[in-house]
């Protein structure tokens, strides 16, 4: 996240295990293609999971592109918006790795193991403490 906007951190941030809030910059969109430099080029991924999406969905799917040619993409389609562009534009290209499930499935749980098999391992919801309100996941960069 960018503290930019900290403010208007949605409530779902404090469900996640690991937030990184990057410093803010003079402006919104310098703050943005920080954050996003940061979140995609400075790390290694082994998959791509592009889900509904705003204003950047697409130059972070492009960037992302760029700097993991050899990652999974998974544009989830039926979560429309950003998404469903993306996929289209590898429908568009004969992307031989797409799935028709990632327009039509809705049962993203299953969708998520299917395709990811073994790169991710599976999350006991058990673990998350109702009464943590998360902010010990939150640090600045």
């Amino acid at each position: 996240q960018s503290a930019f906007v900290e403010n208007d951190f949605p409530a779902d941030n404090f469900f996640f295990e690991d937030i990184r809030v990057v410093p803010r910059e003079s402006s919104l969109e310098l703050s943005l293609e920080k954050m996003r430099n940061l979140m995609i080029e400075e790390n290694s991924f082994a998959a791509g999971i592009f889900i509904g999406g705003m204003e950047g969905i697409e130059l972070e799917y492009e960037m992302f592109r760029k700097f993991h040619p050899n990652a999974l993409l998974l544009p989830i389609a039926s979560t429309g918006a950003g998404a469903k562009i993306i996929y289209d534009a590898m429908v568009t290209n004969n992307d031989p790795k797409l799935d028709q499930r990632l327009l039509t499935d809705y049962a993203y749980k299953a969708l998520f193991r299917d395709l990811l098999g073994d790169l991710i391992k599976p999350f006991d919801f058990n673990e998350l403490n109702d009464t943590n309100d998360g902010n010990e996941n939150i640090r600045d960069l």
